[in-house]
């Protein structure tokens, strides 16, 4: 196409135009957010095998990599307060994190959605010490361990009754 024609400039105006509109009209959606709606949490893909050598990503064998499976631990309502299931499982993890010691572990406290975005930061960073304390206690080097509130914003269950909060009230393990 010659844009130097006045037929190629009109189709370079009506090209540019449909871009910036697309730009600045976003997906058309008329939807805000509000304080509430549940919140979607995109997943990656990840591909089947390791990758291979010289790519990005790509890792020698044993570099960053762990045999520690991620591990969810639940709460109580309100409570940061380790349950005896909780305990049980954390020691199982204990056992394999003082055997396997370079892996580095971050440590995500969550809420369900009942109370205050203040709030449930502040439960859910408990929640996710509470877990490291124990980890700590039982042997593991603390320095391995990052921790991090989600509160409300990354439910399990995006229900809105008591199945869905028990499975949001938690603490997830997970490599990094």
């Amino acid at each position: 196409m010659d844009f130097r024609t006045e037929r190629g400039k009109g189709l370079w105006a009506l090209y540019l135009s449909l871009g910036i509109g697309a730009l600045l009209g976003g997906s058309g959606c008329s939807h805000q957010a509000r304080p509430g709606d549940p919140v979607t949490v995109p997943t990656t893909m990840i591909p089947d095998g390791p990758a291979p050598a010289g790519a990005p990503g790509a890792r020698s064998a044993g570099e960053g990599m762990t045999s520690v499976a991620p591990l969810a631990v639940f709460f109580d309502f309100d409570q940061a307060r380790l349950r005896e299931d909780a305990r049980e499982a954390l020691k199982q993890h204990g056992r394999r994190l003082v055997d396997e010691q370079t892996s580095a572990w971050s440590i995500e406290g969550h809420c369900d959605e009942r109370g205050t975005v203040e709030y449930n930061l502040a439960l859910g960073e408990r929640r996710a010490r509470a877990v490291r304390d124990f980890l700590v206690a039982y042997g593991v080097d603390g320095s391995r361990f990052e921790t991090i509130s989600f509160g409300e914003e990354r439910p399990m269950d995006l229900g809105h009754g008591e199945s869905a909060w028990t499975q949001n009230r938690r603490a997830d393990l997970r490599s990094r």
